[in-house]
């Protein structure tokens, strides 16, 4: 509790956190633009087998027709419909030998008789009215490669589980400062690579690798600005970093409703990552863990320029009374303490197993509901906007509950009524904004 008596004194959220907190805001927005992006990167488009065996034939200057009307004619013989009356994006029909060589009257179908099909022979034709270029037309990840696109996405989310194992161990050996510089410039590298990778599995690696250092930068973020806040404004301070996670999900939407090409796209939130790079030496180490490893002395001039900022004058009866309390601590420490501490007491390994198990229902069906957004049979750039500014909302809310009824009355009222939600958004009908909102 030394530490926090220290906060108390120089402001427990003061000018000097608020500006702490703003610098760190463009890694948590790295960090979730990039973790809900693959809904755009990997956009479901319509898309047809190409008609390769007439790609000499050219009824525009035969019949004097568009090159569009042309290319329409080709596909209406070419591609079979379903029982719904809608081409199939899979097979084509099989014409005779040699029926290639000649370019067919397109505009007497009925005087064909083609009933078997043929797959596409991986060439296909994509329809480019909502997204201009996608890795699915880029990598042909569609038919027999359809599940691709989700696959990369779970390697995206291994990734973060390796990241912030790995990263934890990083930030309690060389500084939270440090774990949030390098996490923040490796998110920007990998994800430029992701940008200009020629093949999917390249595409695959190197998501793995951002999601490792994205969500890593998210943490370090969080870890730097909790640990500058006091003990009764830390909640406050974590929903800000919530609600700026919430913004970037909205800005993703945003941005990629006028970037219509994902390489581009994929740059352009990116960008934050080597942005970071005049930011983050601005950034202080956090004092409490430099007072961990015994380098006081930093910890008390990140204080001391807090306390400067926050309009605190410090004396120094009150620094050398801190000082010797927190060298007799240090010579009293008992060792260090591993996570295997919440499972050694019977009832903190009952709170932690069910915090654990609530942490982990949370994120599988946050991230389950957001990115298959494009599911729900509405506008995706809408659907994703209202989704981010709804959650913003959530948060906000979930604060005046913490504080009127409490953490466990909010938690379980909460999960119930996002259980409600969730039935009710499966039961009724695709295309209501309506269903966002739940």
């Amino acid at each position: 509790m030394l530490y926090d008596d220290v906060l108390n004194h120089i402001g427990e959220f003061g000018l000097y956190q608020k500006l702490i907190l703003f610098l760190t805001s463009l890694c948590i927005l790295l960090s979730s633009m990039n973790v809900v992006s693959q809904v755009f990167l990997a956009g479901n488009v319509d898309h047809w087998c190409d008609t390769v065996e007439w790609k000499n034939c050219d009824c525009s200057l035969d019949e004097n027709y568009t090159v569009s009307v042309c290319d329409e004619l080709k596909k209406n013989l070419s591609i079979p419909l379903n029982d719904l009356g809608e081409f199939l994006q899979c097979s084509k029909y099989v014409f005779p030998p040699k029926y290639e060589e000649q370019c067919p009257d397109f505009f007497n179908l009925e005087v064909f008789n083609l009933t078997r099909y043929e797959s596409c022979d991986g060439h296909w034709v994509y329809d480019r009215s909502l997204y201009k270029t996608s890795i699915t037309s880029d990598f042909n990840l569609v038919c027999e490669r359809q599940s691709l696109p989700n696959m990369a996405q779970s390697v995206y989310f291994a990734g973060i589980l390796v990241g912030v194992i790995s990263f934890g161990t990083i930030c309690d050996k060389f500084g939270r400062r440090f774990g949030l510089f390098s996490a923040t410039v490796a998110t920007g590298i990998f994800g430029s690579l992701v940008a200009v990778s020629p093949e999917f599995w390249m595409y695959t690696i190197f998501r793995f690798f951002l999601g490792a250092c994205a969500h890593s930068a998210n943490c370090g973020a969080f870890l730097i600005v909790t640990e500058l806040v006091g003990s009764s404004k830390r909640g406050l301070a974590g929903l800000v970093t919530n609600v700026v996670f919430a913004i970037g999900v909205a800005l993703v939407a945003v941005i990629a409703y006028f970037i219509r090409k994902w390489r581009l796209l994929q740059f352009i939130i990116t960008f934050p990552g080597f942005l970071s790079l005049v930011l983050l030496p601005v950034i202080p180490e956090s004092p409490r863990w430099l007072y961990s490893k015994m380098k006081n002395r930093k910890a008390v001039r990140i204080i001391k320029r807090a306390a400067q900022i926050n309009g605190v004058k410090l004396s120094e009866t009150f620094l050398e009374e801190f000082d010797s309390k927190v060298e007799l601590s240090q010579t009293q420490r008992d060792g260090k303490l591993s996570p295997l501490e919440l499972f050694r007491l019977s009832r903190i390994r009952q709170r932690s197993l069910i915090l654990l198990y609530t942490w982990f229902t949370v994120s599988l069906v946050y991230y389950g509901l957001v990115l298959s957004t494009e599911s729900l049979g509405v506008n995706i750039y809408l659907g994703f906007l209202i989704s981010g500014s709804v959650e913003i909302l959530g948060y906000t809310f979930s604060v005046l509950l913490l504080d009127w009824i409490g953490p466990k009355i909010t938690i379980g009222g909460v999960l119930l009524l996002a259980g409600i939600a969730c039935f009710l958004a499966v039961i009724l009908r695709k295309g209501y904004i309506f269903i966002i909102c739940l």
